[in-house]
């Protein structure tokens, strides 16, 4: 677990530096090809299929504001997908990260110029917070 932590961490200073520089982006995929950001994604993927959910969703955190602001409805999309299949969770916790994705994913709707969508997902956040 401790180098999803490192890489978490590596990805969020690299993104709060000052370095403008294609390197940073850089992390690699396991078959050694170096698409900028591609190694993140494929970490999040692999995470979730292990079912470490909380690790994901830490490294998703730091993906999602890489993303062009029109693939990141998709992305959380898919990931609040992945998220219900895990029974894994408490009950309690998988309704917390169930509400921050749904946010994520209306603030994401929104930046797609899809107000009414994203007003529905933040209602729906809404009735979850209220439960």
């Amino acid at each position: 677990m401790r180098k999803y932590v490192l890489t978490v961490l590596f990805v969020q200073l690299s993104l709060s530096s000052t370095y403008v520089g294609d390197d940073v982006a850089m992390i690699p995929k396991p078959n050694h090809e170096t698409l900028a950001w591609q190694g993140l994604t494929d970490l999040r993927i692999s995470l979730v299929e292990r079912g470490m959910l909380n690790e994901a969703l830490s490294l998703f955190k730091v993906e999602r504001s890489r993303l062009p602001p029109t693939e990141r409805a998709d992305v959380t999309l898919w990931f609040l997908e992945r998220s219900k299949k895990h029974k894994f969770l408490t009950k309690e916790r998988s309704i917390w990260v169930e509400i921050e994705l749904r946010v994520y994913l209306a603030q994401s709707l929104y930046e797609r110029r899809e107000a009414r969508s994203g007003e529905t997902e933040f209602q729906t956040a809404k009735e979850l917070l209220e439960c």
